[in-house]
């Protein structure tokens, strides 16, 4: 037996991994601690360091705390956890790898495995393309077949970085001749010679049969006696040796069946490597890891797990490392399952642990925060998330210094809450720590690097910045152009980022030209039937719907959204974006009972599958709400915002964008409802979180400066409306140029100011400007161009020029049709102004014909109790009465008179108006009982709702002096006429010319009345 010494000493020997034709070297200054220890070693310029083991005796177990080197990280992390037995005379060898190094293998072997998977998968694919062509299979399972290529191709790529990360460690010092020979073959991407040469030397079934025959053999020596017990033990140690060959070959077969898409081999491979010996815990997790996110299997998976954890407690306890582990990847499958409890419990347990065995400040307890951050994130729980990655990134930075890599992705990860929160300042700061940690680590043309560019050009296109969101997609597209290749889908993803960038610049054509080029690069690595697909196809269906080509728009959210719902079935989250966008089509054609169906359609999906308390709830309450304020529903649409405002307060805070919109918003309904004070009060609101989240040349500070300007507009300040929107279009010109469609929005804006004030020279000059560049944008055939058309008849409507304002109004009513189709709001209103400016130029048939089209319309659209349908109802009357068709202007009236009842109440004075519109048709008729009946109808709501002597309840006692009048009882009329005289007096002066009207007519009436009292004299 040994005897216990109070300071013995291990030798260790520290080196650097061995690559394929370079041996590892001593590494020096390597800072070493053992579990239970307090003070670190450091190894000498030969690798060796003196591990003090104070009361240790040969054979006694210890486990290390801490390995470090700035630079460099553990070859196997597992010797963290493993257990190792101390001895005075046995030096023990730690292998360390340059992180610069592991980057640069990882890199090569994702590359070389990626193009040995495509090569594969293009020639499964033509496989079955000729079998399909050569009717040897029908086209059912022709496309059950592609489908699941392709899934499996989405699924290699999910899991290629933990096969690379796995060769990238392997130590080529440890290897004999076969096996390096294998590993380099594998490694440069010749799978086939690989899996020939593995053929040659092994048999999995015979590696399985002999392991459990001389395990069997063993713990019969064992059995026997204590005599034979050392040579049991030799022969153990030699069994394991051949042992771990035997899962060599059988990692390296299962790395070329994933390569190949075989996953049936692949989950024999693993799952026999895992059998081989059910006590090693990384033989377990390994197989667990493949079946939870390669075959999506998760209990299939946590049987791995668990078994994992039963042998981590069972072989060291609770307080492990391992027992750590397993209980990170229990409640990572947790999470899968949809189990959210139980993932969020076990989580915190396997955190709980890992500071228990390594202390706070330790690089396993970071990990573990940043593992309790990804689910946080994925949960929508972004505070949550967010503090566990500032935890991580605390731990990273204070104990291994910023150069560490794992610093950069907590950097990144912290970007990414940030950016969601919508604070894209601050997450640029944070992505571009990221960028430069991983620029001095892996250089600059590097793959990591590429996809940092690629999120600082989406927190810029937040910002509004798109100019420079446009280089860092461009630098990211550079850079994986020459790692990867042409034809990668991560070239695709930036094409689309590319894309969105021209399609906010208003270059139409060319971000038609990325999309197309994204979709070509997914359709030819996935096929049609791909999430990748849907989502290119998503985005043009966006692009078209900003071109105004609504019917291309719906085809490509249609063949989007039957991807999405084949793919995840029709409760997914990402269908739920496509009817949202369905929904805001419809929005955009002003068909908003279709538009509310859809995005209600989405808003259910969203709380069916993650809930009501998420981001995506909010910006569906907004379009819910936008659609009850289009539509007049003006509480309906204040309650929504409202909704959409505390919700958004609560799951993405108080300094977001979307609360900013929702202010906004609530803004415009107070305005529509006449209430200006909370108006502009929520709109400034709205403008000061803009400024302060995205700065003041954002292009959403520009639409707030719009929609305060129309405020201003209405409340006839209008040189504060002018100053407003000139900050906007200054904004506009800055960040888009001269020839963006929100530079023709502001110019139109401008426009509408000066026909307001009856600068009509000015506003057509306007108008005239927003029209070219609408039409240079979108061509003709655009709701934009129509409405610039709308605009320029109105102008010279009020200046009298009707044949002129009939030319633009026509234009207008045929680009809507063309688009719209013949059933659309916007449709009929231009029918009515058609309608209106024939009226001028006196064609009555023209007249009564568009007014009837756009009746027609409006009554399919709103039904009929609308008060735009009795609108058109009551003009329609008066031309019928204008023109003496008495019968239709009567029943004209009356369907305006019931509608106006229902929609406004019994004592409006829009009621008012068609009781005495009936009593001119009564009076005209001669029947002059009836025309006293409505016209004191009027009179009666008039005098309720106005001063005495408005203008209106002069018009009033007008008509019922009109009716005595022609009756012949002059002195009613004469009192009534005086009454009207009065007011009329009053308001517009003796010299006006309905003052002067109704003083003939008075003095008429008395003069005949005189004359009647003279005669019955």
């Amino acid at each position: 037996m040994g005897c216990y010494s109070t300071a013995q000493i291990q030798m260790v020997f520290v080196r650097t991994k061995g690559q394929p034709n370079k041996p590892g070297v001593p590494l020096s200054g390597v800072s070493i601690r053992v579990r239970g220890a307090h003070n670190q070693a450091i190894s000498l310029d030969d690798g060796t360091v003196s591990l003090e083991m104070a009361g240790k005796k040969n054979g006694d177990a210890y486990f290390l705390q801490q390995v470090q080197k700035i630079g460099y990280e553990l070859n196997d992390i597992n010797d963290l956890n493993k257990e190792f037995a101390f001895s005075d005379k046995v030096t023990q060898e730690i292998v360390m790898v340059s992180i610069s190094q592991l980057m640069a293998d990882k890199q090569r072997i994702e590359e070389n495995a990626f193009k040995y998977a495509e090569k594969s998968y293009l020639q499964k694919i033509e496989q079955l393309n000729n079998q399909k062509e050569a009717n040897l299979i029908a086209a059912e399972k022709y496309n059950e077949e592609t489908q699941k290529l392709q899934a499996q191709f989405e699924q290699f790529q999910s899991i290629i970085d933990g096969l690379a990360e796995h060769y990238a460690h392997i130590d080529y010092d440890n290897l004999d001749g076969k096996s390096k020979e294998i590993y380099l073959l594998i490694e440069s991407g010749q799978l086939e010679r690989a899996d020939s040469l593995i053929n040659e030397l092994f048999d999995p079934m015979e590696a399985l049969k002999r392991n459990k025959d001389a395990l069997t053999e063993i713990n019969k020596k064992l059995r026997k006696a204590n005599d034979i017990l050392n040579q049991a033990n030799k022969d153990m140690a030699a069994v394991l040796k051949q042992q771990d060959k035997d899962a060599g070959y059988l990692y390296q077969l299962y790395t070329i069946a994933l390569a190949g898409f075989d996953k049936e081999k692949a989950k024999f491979y693993i799952e026999t490597r895992a059998e081989l010996d059910t006590a090693n815990i990384q033989w377990q997790n390994d197989a667990g890891y493949f079946i939870r996110d390669y075959l999506a299997d998760y209990n299939g998976a946590m049987l791995y797990f668990r078994r994992s954890l039963n042998k981590a407690l069972k072989s060291y306890g609770e307080e492990t490392g391992w027992a750590a582990v397993c209980y990170n990847n229990i409640g990572t499958t947790f999470l899968n399952q949809g189990d959210v409890d139980n993932a969020i419990k076990t989580l915190h347990k396997a955190l709980d642990l890992s500071i228990n065995i390594y202390g706070e400040g330790h690089i396993n307890v970071a990990q573990c925060y940043n593992t309790l951050g990804n689910t946080y994130s994925r949960m929508g729980n972004y505070s949550k998330a967010l503090e566990c990655y500032e935890k991580s990134l605390s731990i990273s930075v204070d104990s291994l210094g910023q150069d560490i890599i794992a610093s950069a992705t907590y950097y990144n990860n912290i970007g990414q809450i940030y950016s969601i929160l919508g604070d894209y300042s601050t997450a640029r700061d944070y992505y571009e720590k990221s960028i430069a940690i991983k620029k001095e680590v892996y250089g600059d043309a590097n793959n990591d690097i590429a996809t940092g560019y690629g999120n600082l050009g989406n927190v810029y296109m937040g910002l509004g910045d798109y100019t420079y969101a446009l280089e860092l997609f461009n630098k990211s597209a550079d850079i994986k152009r020459s790692v990867l290749g042409e034809k990668h889908p991560d070239i695709s993803s930036i094409y689309n980022n590319i894309g969105g960038v021209y399609s906010e610049l208003g270059e139409y054509n060319t971000a038609l030209d990325y999309y197309g080029k994204s979709l070509s690069i997914y359709k030819s690595v996935f096929g049609e039937n791909n999430l990748n697909t849907a989502t290119c196809y998503n985005n043009l269906g966006n692009l078209y719907k900003l071109i105004g080509d609504y019917t291309k728009a719906l085809d490509y959210f249609d063949r989007s959204l039957k991807i999405r719902n084949e793919l995840l079935g029709p409760d997914n989250l990402q269908s739920a974006s496509n009817y949202n966008n369905i929904g805001g089509l419809y929005f955009e054609k002003a068909d908003y009972d279709k538009a509310m169906g859809y995005y209600l359609k989405s808003l259910d999906i969203i709380k069916n599958t993650i809930g009501e308390e998420k981001p995506d709830a909010v910006i569906s309450y907004i379009n819910i709400g936008s659609v009850y304020h289009n539509t007049g529903r003006l509480d309906e649409a204040l309650s929504y915002f409202n909704k959409a405002y505390e919700l958004g307060i609560k799951v993405i805070g108080d300094k977001h964008p979307r609360i900013a919109q929702c202010l906004n918003n609530m803004g415009n309904v107070y305005f529509s409802i006449g209430d200006y004070a909370n108006a502009i009060e929520y709109q400034e609101k709205a403008l000061a979180l803009r400024l302060e989240v995205l700065g003041e040349n954002s292009p959403e500070v520009a639409a707030s400066y719009n929609d305060m300007g129309y405020l201003y507009v209405s409340l006839g300040n209008y040189e504060k409306a002018l100053d407003l929107f000139e900050k906007s279009l200054i904004i506009y010109r800055k960040t888009f140029g001269e020839k963006h469609t929100c530079v023709a929005k502001c110019l139109n804006n401008i426009g509408e100011l000066n026909l307001r004030q009856k600068k009509y020279s000015a506003a057509l000059k306007y108008f005239e400007q927003a029209l070219k560049i609408r039409q240079d944008q979108y061509g003709e055939n655009h709701p934009d161009v129509a409405y610039s058309y709308f605009n320029i008849g109105d102008v010279y409507y009020n200046q009298n020029k009707y044949s002129e304002a009939m030319e633009y109004y026509k234009k207008s009513a045929d680009i809507r049709e063309k688009i719209l189709g013949a059933d659309n709001r916007l449709v009929a209103m231009s029918y009515y102004n058609v309608g209106q400016t024939y009226n001028k130029l006196g064609d009555y048939n023209k007249t009564v014909e568009n007014y009837c089209k756009a009746l027609e319309i409006r009554i399919q659209v709103y039904g009929k109790e609308n008060s735009i349908v009795a609108t058109n109802y009551y003009n329609l009357g008066n031309t019928y009465f204008n023109h003496g068709d008495n019968e239709k202007a009567d029943s004209c009236y009356k369907e305006a008179l019931a509608i106006r009842k229902v929609v406004y109440g019994e004592e409006d004075l829009s009621v008012a108006a068609c009781y005495n519109n009936l009593g001119q048709v009564k009076r005209d008729e001669k029947n002059y009982d009836e025309a006293l009946d409505y016209c004191n109808k009027a009179l009666e709501i008039r005098k309720k709702a106005l001063e005495s002597d408005d203008l209106a309840i002069a018009a009033s006692y007008f008509s019922i002096a009109a009716i005595y009048y022609d009756q012949g009882d002059y002195g009613n009329a004469s009192e009534f006429f005086e009454l009207c005289y009065e007011i009329r007096k009053a308001k517009l002066g003796d010299s006006h010319s309905d003052t002067k009207y109704v003083q003939n007519l008075l003095q008429n009436s008395r003069r005949n009345k005189r004359i009647i009292d003279s005669q019955q004299k």
